[in-house]
């Protein structure tokens, strides 16, 4: 009949033979202790390559391009570059040479880790030959290099050229000097223009002060004909009253004589009757030039000053259709120049908008170029040789477990084995205790 063993009872069995449990667990504990101590430990050493590689523009801005896709950089190290470094320093390696292991994230990155295993003394070997990959890589890249940075340096030359082409101000001017020509123009043809008009409205005002200066004169000459002629109505007047008080006179002494006749007859007095008719004559004398000068004399200046009357005022007519006619012309003439002026003005802006353009589009090439070749510097110190970042570095932890981790084991599996060693053997001795 089978029986459970109490815990009690696997103890006592198990202290039973604790002499051959602690045999166990001493000798493998012993024996993975002298294994971490034999043992020669592997470790790996690695090298970092980053590919060379320059910047570039794209649609969606700076990035950078591999000086060789990382595609056929890998595929050269395992094919060609690993193969032929194993090969020279095989002889100085006496034939034993580390292998080395190539690699990359696969997504065209530019870094590659070269990895190598080998024993802790074995550095130096890793180290060349990691080396000497790293050499035939790095100058089969330059080559490639050199190309792009002397393509690079031409670029920045023929840049540099036409920036110093465009910073010449002899340069700046003769690309602006037709419409500087054409603005100094312009602008002479503009003050011509207010000189010519100042001139001529000057003139025209001369004229015009001129002839108000002959209607002044005329008008005052009108005047003293008007005058001339008032005097001679009042000198005609008086003549007139002269006359008739001469022609009452005369028939008042014509009477008198008559009487002085027919009385003389009578008391033979001729000496009155000569007196009266010598006074007679002489009155008749008299009237006789009165009615002569206002007949005649005053008639004929009359006419004169009605004649020089009429020539006056066919002058004073004259000169008011020549002072309209100039104040028509200076009328003409202010009117005339805000448009020629203002044509003129607008060319003028327009030539000076144009030579501010071309100032400023010179300077937007100017500073067009020297961003340019400051950028193509830029790009050309960006440029990055294929290197290594690291060279035959040793991990700090060889490969496998550690020697902690292997006397842990070793003791455990004492201890495994010594128990396992007390069941079979209890198990064989004394079969009927597990029943």
């Amino acid at each position: 009949m089978e029986r459970d063993l109490s815990i009690s009872e696997i103890f006592q069995v198990l202290n039973k033979h604790r002499t051959a449990i602690f045999f166990f667990f001493a000798f493998f504990s012993a024996f993975s202790i002298l294994y971490t101590f034999l043992k020669e430990r592997t470790y790996t050493f690695s090298t970092a390559l980053e590919i060379g590689s320059f910047p570039i523009e794209t649609e969606n801005g700076k990035d950078r391009r591999l000086i060789e896709p990382s595609v056929d950089v890998e595929r050269k190290l395992r094919l060609a570059y690993i193969p032929l470094a194993r090969n020279r320093l095989g002889l100085e390696f006496d034939g034993i040479v580390p292998n080395v292991q190539v690699s990359n994230d696969g997504t065209g990155g530019r870094l590659f880790i070269l990895s190598s295993l080998g024993p802790f003394d074995s550095e130096q070997k890793v180290a060349d030959i990691h080396r000497l990959v790293l050499k035939l890589l790095v100058d089969d890249n330059n080559a490639t290099l050199q190309q792009l940075v002397a393509q690079q340096e031409s670029k920045i030359n023929i840049k540099q050229a036409e920036l110093d082409y465009w910073k010449d101000a002899s340069v700046r001017q003769a690309s602006l000097k037709l419409l500087d020509e054409k603005y100094q123009s312009a602008k002479q043809k503009l003050s011509i223009l207010d000189q010519e008009f100042t001139v001529k409205v000057a003139n025209i005002d001369a004229k015009i002060r001129g002839v108000e200066a002959d209607l002044s004169d005329i008008k005052a000459t009108k005047a003293a004909l008007q005058t001339s002629i008032q005097r001679l109505d009042e000198k005609e007047k008086l003549l007139k009253e002269q006359i008739d008080v001469s022609f009452d006179r005369l028939e008042q002494l014509q009477g008198e004589r008559d009487k002085a006749v027919s009385e003389a007859a009578k008391n033979a007095n001729a000496v009155a009757v000569l007196m009266l008719g010598s006074e007679v004559a002489n009155l008749e004398s008299r009237l006789w030039d009165l009615r002569n000068s206002l007949n005649v004399e005053l008639a004929r200046e009359r006419t004169e000053l009605e004649q020089r009357l009429v020539a006056n005022n066919g002058n004073e007519t004259k000169a008011l259709a020549r002072l309209a006619e100039l104040q028509e012309e200076r009328l003409a003439t202010i009117n005339q120049l805000p448009g020629e002026r203002t044509l003129l003005q607008t060319e003028l802006d327009r030539l000076r908008g144009e030579i501010q353009k071309g100032e400023k589009e010179n300077e937007l090439t100017v500073k067009k170029l020297e961003e340019t070749v400051e950028s193509l510097k830029s790009e050309l110190a960006d440029m990055v040789p294929t290197r290594a970042l690291y060279l035959g570095v040793r991990d700090i932890e060889p490969i496998g477990p550690s020697n902690t981790s292997i006397v842990i084991l070793g003791v455990i599996s004492g201890l495994f084995v010594g128990v396992l060693w007390v069941i079979m053997y209890e198990a064989i001795i004394h079969p009927g205790r597990s029943k």
